[in-house]
């Protein structure tokens, strides 16, 4: 889909900017068309009502005209006032205030009162000439008889309730189109307060999601240094401890392959012994570093399964035994029978591996290195103990870093890389569990690992683990109460 994309628009966080600025811009432009709009509605509104004021106008001037030559002409009729100018300019006026009125009209409706409106005035204005005819040739008695028998109070109330009837007509379309305006303008005042709150929300939203990204991004770069730097050191490490026993095995090799060399049976089963050890350390430090290579990758695929820990645990008690007799050490499996664990069995075993050997590696002769378990809730507490030389807190500060390549010699000086715990952890914690260590000095050390006992089970990120500087040991904290011992 973005193959044919170009490469800036290709990040999902350029994507996302881009479509919120899109939003914008279009509630930015819609706002723009809506105030235009409104202001030329608000304009068409503004000449609309001027109209209507003038047809209020008009229609008003009519009734006056209307009034006041009515009262004039009974004026003359009364005292026959010599005077008297006639109808013609009221009647000007009144076509004048009608022509005004019909320039003011939008629909049919106002059309067909205003012709209405141009009769009734038609009608009267001509009843009021005839009066005036009637006063000039007969007199004042005759008038007024023909005022009484052509109804004219009569066609005057029309007169003036048509005229009525039409401007309570233009008020209520005044009033009607008033509340319409309102209507607009209040619904262009909420539009324009939710498209700012909109603009502004997505503002802050784009905003907070831009530092988001960066700050992932810089974490992300951040661990990626930390990855680049761990795996320039791991292999700095193991270019310098590969040496060692590949230097004893050369050598020694070389030493049992000249001629010369007289050396009587029980010399040559000591070198023999020698290049063995050489050969099994060589083996557990390649071993080491094709688990932490696979685990780099994200290659090593977790696969976890049920399995019987004690079983586990006599398999590399088993594995680790010469080691053991060697040291006149006493290795002891107590985790009871039928004890469950949920987890990848070949990572487990090498953690186990790896903690039995380190144990041995620090235990003084004729002492115990024994492991056992604690089952607490629904995960199983595994614990490596022995009786060696124990830690010091600030050597244990630095243990599980690979940064502080902390490599200490054993009880008989036997060499590490320390990348066994190391790759404990990270073994431990793909696997659901964490790995913590209580140690004094001159006391021994125990390593306590957690695993799930079932499937079930939820992965432990939520244990917290503190240093205890006080105390000289590295303690654990957690929520679950219940202590089950198996």
């Amino acid at each position: 889909m973005w193959k044919n994309t170009p490469v800036w628009l290709r990040s999902t966080l350029n994507r996302q900017i881009i479509i919120i600025f899109s939003l914008i811009v279009l509630l930015v432009t819609l706002g723009a068309f809506s105030a235009l709009y409104l202001t030329n509605y608000q304009n068409q509104h503004f000449a609309w009502t001027k109209r209507r004021n003038a047809a209020q106008t008009a229609l008003e001037s009519v009734s006056y005209n209307i009034s006041k030559a009515e009262s004039e002409l009974q004026y003359y009729i009364i005292t026959g006032d010599s005077s008297y100018q006639g109808l013609d300019m009221y009647i000007e006026y009144i076509n004048r205030d009608l022509k005004r009125f019909e320039e003011t009209i939008d629909t049919p409706k106002q059309q067909r009162a205003a012709d209405s409106l141009k009769n009734l005035v038609t009608m009267r204005m001509a009843m009021l000439k005839k009066t005036i005819a009637t006063r000039q040739e007969a007199g004042r008695t005759e008038a007024q008889i023909y005022l009484t028998i052509s109804k004219g109070r009569y066609y005057t109330q029309r007169l003036h309730y048509h005229i009525k009837r039409m401007q309570e007509a233009e008020m209520a379309l005044l009033s009607q189109q008033e509340s319409k305006s309102d209507s607009m303008v209040t619904l262009f005042k909420q539009g324009s307060i939710l498209g700012g709150i909109l603009i502004i929300g997505l503002s802050l939203y784009a905003i907070l999601h831009v530092v988001a990204e960066m700050r992932r991004r810089t974490r992300l770069e951040k661990e990626l240094r930390e990855r680049n730097d761990n795996k320039d050191k791991f292999f700095s490490i193991i270019g310098h401890d590969l040496k060692a026993p590949f230097n004893s095995l050369v050598g020694l090799s070389q030493l049992m392959l000249t001629p010369s060399a007289n050396m009587s049976d029980e010399e040559r089963k000591r070198l023999t012994e020698m290049m063995a050890e050489s050969a099994q350390r060589t083996r557990r430090l390649l071993e080491n570093l094709l688990s932490w290579a696979r685990i780099q990758m994200d290659r090593d695929e977790i696969l976890p399964v049920s399995f019987d820990l004690r079983e586990l645990v006599a398999e590399e008690v088993e594995y680790s035994s010469n080691m053991a007799q060697q040291k006149k050490i006493t290795l002891l499996n107590k985790i009871p029978a039928n004890c469950g664990a949920y987890a990848d069995r070949n990572m487990i075993a090498a953690a186990v591996r790896n903690l039995i050997s380190n144990a041995l590696k620090f235990s003084q002769t004729d002492t115990e290195v024994t492991v056992s378990a604690t089952r607490r809730w629904n995960y199983l507490e595994i614990a490596v103990t022995d009786q060696g030389i124990g830690m010091a807190p600030e050597t244990q500060a630095k243990l599980f870093r690979i940064e502080e390549h902390l490599t200490t010699k054993g009880t008989q000086n036997e060499s590490g890389t320390g990348l066994g715990l190391i790759l404990c952890k990270e073994m431990i914690e793909r696997n659901g569990g964490q790995i913590w260590v209580e140690s004094q000095e001159g006391l021994g050390t125990t390593f306590f690992f957690s695993l799930p006992s079932s499937s079930t089970a939820p992965g432990l990120a939520n244990v917290n683990f503190r240093w205890n500087g006080e105390k000289g040991r590295t303690s654990h904290t957690r929520t679950l109460q219940t202590v089950k011992p198996l």
